[in-house]
């Protein structure tokens, strides 16, 4: 058995929110997988589409801090980890990045999605903005955990893939892969004018 977590802040609308749900609805529909859906807060946006997975609300959070006063909450996913046991952890966005930056993974193998490019990942010289530091702080504990779990990363356009080879180490160059955003056709096809008609559509993100 093949078993699976993927892990995002929460539910709330967007495209990375709607995706994870596809992703798991179609795994749980595989013989020999069980995926489990992780968020940090019950905010959820597609009650309609989330029955029929295995949801998980567990509260966590990590803030780093310059100064060392850091607050940090894993206690409670970290102990699921090691009772689910999942041979894979799929994060979806950064402050899911940061939390899974400090479990402990268990041997399971590790999968990070650009749904977008992380600006805090961006190469920084000399940070001259606050930010800008507080953000090359948080890119080395990054940096630090995936040279810890041998991460993976799934990007979802060309643009994505070239970010990501580009403010990746280069020892992750063959670990960074394409992967388009799947549609799931079903959900268009119009059962009047049949599958063999012509679909139109027009997309709009933010």
């Amino acid at each position: 058995m093949l078993k699976v977590i993927h892990i995002i802040p929460n539910l709330k609308k967007g495209g990375a929110e709607r995706l994870v749900i596809n992703i798991c609805k179609n795994l749980k529909k595989r013989p020999n997988i069980s995926v489990s859906l992780v968020t940090f807060s019950d905010d959820n946006d597609y009650k309609d589409l989330t029955d029929e997975i295995n949801w998980e609300v567990i509260p966590s959070h990590f803030i780093p801090s310059i100064s060392g006063k850091y607050s940090k909450n894993i206690k409670k996913l970290q102990k699921y980890i090691f009772e689910f046991k999942p041979n894979i952890i799929h994060s979806h966005l950064w402050e899911s990045e940061m939390v899974c930056s400090q479990l402990d993974y268990n041997g399971a193998k590790s999968f990070t999605h650009f749904h977008d490019n992380f600006l805090q990942l961006k190469k920084r010289i000399f940070p001259l903005q606050k930010k800008e530091l507080v953000n090359l702080y948080e890119r080395n504990i990054i940096i630090g955990s995936y040279s810890r779990k041998n991460s993976n990363f799934i990007c979802i356009s060309a643009n994505n893939f070239s970010y990501a080879n580009n403010v990746l180490p280069k020892k992750f160059k063959n670990s960074i892969k394409l992967l388009h955003n799947a549609i799931n056709l079903e959900e268009f096809i119009n059962t009047k004018r049949g599958v063999s008609s012509k679909i139109k559509l027009i997309n709009i993100g933010s």
